[in-house]
């Protein structure tokens, strides 16, 4: 039930958490084999690259939250897509 109110975040593994006495640190990445391009709607699973991102979140019991991201950069396969690559 709780995964299915969070089903936006199946592609998404969490690897560590630290908590701090001032911060709670995420690290997380992107589990994703595949993604459709935004520009054209194919779906592409060549893989051009990683990335990190990092997000703040609301404070979690008084503690700031950190959460980096290791995303994926994909290439798009179709020149008329209007895009090379996308996340």
């Amino acid at each position: 039930m709780l995964w299915t109110a969070f089903s936006h975040l199946k592609s998404v593994a969490v690897e560590e958490i630290t908590v701090e006495e001032i911060t709670v640190a995420v690290a997380a990445r992107v589990v994703s084999r595949e993604a459709p391009c935004p520009g054209c709607g194919c779906t592409s699973s060549r893989i051009h690259g990683r990335y990190h991102r990092p997000l703040a979140d609301l404070a979690v019991a008084g503690r700031k939250v950190v959460i980096e991201i290791l995303g994926r950069r994909f290439l798009c396969g179709t020149p008329e897509g209007g895009r090379r690559t996308f996340v």
